[in-house]
């Protein structure tokens, strides 16, 4: 899998935060981060920063964020923006992102902000507390679940060494959905305790449910009297739970275009809308890929191919004329007849008005020049 990373800082002075942290230098966490950046932007060397900062000239925010630039910039390329201006960001760097936030609520404003046309969904998100207070981490994971971005950590120093967070969604069947923070890493001594920065939270679901929209589709997913599916598409359903280890709670759809249709305002019904609205996990069925799809959905690895036979009726015999006339428009026709009738009109005035010019017009021997007009221009 091709990592990639979102790295978010927050800078907070939220005096009602149950986690306080207080440091007098904050190279550490600086030294952390670039440890983090290093290891997941081997093959996406290119970062943005988005700024999002209540007290611009807050001196920890300042220092961290020259240590950063300074630690960067020989080795990435780097971008700067505010989070009030995030639009048009080039591709290659939507996957490596670095918000500077100073309080939680500076964060909740930016999170209306990540969509899917600015950022990378699949990208690794690290949250990075410098300084002050902060809420419980369980409100910044629970937002972005629900965006299902999955991939988020939050790293923080406290009692003179740096911790890195995050949550386990299915670390166990009794545990769905969790979005409480976990331990997973250390930083001391200028190196991590373990190799553990983004965990692998999507190999093994622990037995929990997903919930899985489909409808019928000929030889993909078809069910039965007793409501079994049957079909390749129901098959490779049956290989992902027990590979994954997940249990399909499977919504069946019956409803006109349940296939699912998005519209151009972006918005969708069917099958994608449950998807669109986050009623379902995924969508099990043989879809296209569309602009208009992939504009809102991520699609799984192609696993049938198909090939498409069009029938087009044969169309009505031309007559001759037909045929010479079809393939050019009236206004072409009528400036062909201009040029013929203004050549004819030239032709005559020579012949008559001005026979010394014949030659030089012309040119020697030559005794039709009507005929030679009309062979040139249809190229003959």
């Amino acid at each position: 899998m091709m990592w990639k990373i979102i790295l978010i800082l927050i800078f907070s002075h939220n005096s009602l935060a149950k986690i306080e942290v207080k440091f007098q230098s904050n190279d550490d966490l600086v030294d952390a981060i670039h440890a983090i950046v290093k290891i997941v932007t081997v093959k996406h060397p290119a970062i943005n920063f988005v700024s999002a900062v209540a007290e611009p000239k807050n001196g920890n925010f300042l220092d961290l964020k020259s240590k950063l630039l300074l630690k960067c910039e020989p080795k990435y390329v780097v971008r700067l923006d505010v989070h009030t201006k995030v639009m048009n960001i080039p591709k290659r760097v939507k996957k490596n992102i670095i918000f500077l936030l100073d309080t939680v609520e500076s964060f909740d404003i930016l999170k209306a902000q990540i969509s899917p046309s600015k950022f990378d969904f699949n990208g690794n998100y690290l949250f990075v507390l410098v300084s002050g207070h902060m809420v419980d981490f369980t409100h910044v994971f629970s937002a972005m679940w629900l965006k299902n971005i999955y991939n988020v950590n939050v790293i923080y120093e406290a009692k003179n060494e740096i911790i890195l967070t995050t949550f386990r969604p299915f670390e166990s069947s009794k545990s769905c959905g969790d979005t409480r923070p976990k331990i997973i890493n250390k930083f001391r001594a200028g190196k991590f305790e373990n190799d553990l920065i983004f965990p692998l939270k999507m190999r093994n679901f622990n037995g929990c449910p997903l919930r899985v929209v489909t409808f019928e589709d000929e030889d993909v997913v078809m069910r039965t009297s007793s409501n079994d599916l049957h079909g390749y598409g129901a098959e490779l359903l049956q290989v992902l739970a027990e590979r994954l280890n997940f249990k399909p709670d499977i919504n069946f759809l019956l409803e006109d275009f349940a296939y699912g249709i998005v519209y151009d305002n972006g918005t969708a019904v069917g099958s994608l809308g449950e998807l669109y609205h986050n009623r379902s996990d995924f969508a099990l069925g043989d879809f296209f890929l569309k602009p208009s799809r992939t504009a809102l959905f991520d699609n799984s690895a192609t696993f049938q191919v198909l090939d498409l036979v069009w029938i087009i009726p044969p169309s009505r015999v031309y007559t001759p004329l037909e045929k010479l006339l079809k393939p050019f428009s009236d206004v072409v026709w009528i400036l062909i007849t201009v040029i013929l009738l203004i050549g004819i009109f030239v032709i005559f005035i020579i012949n008559y008005r001005f026979k010394s010019c014949k030659s030089f017009v012309y040119g020697r021997n030559v005794r039709h020049p009507l005929i030679n007009m009309i062979v040139a221009i249809l190229g003959v």
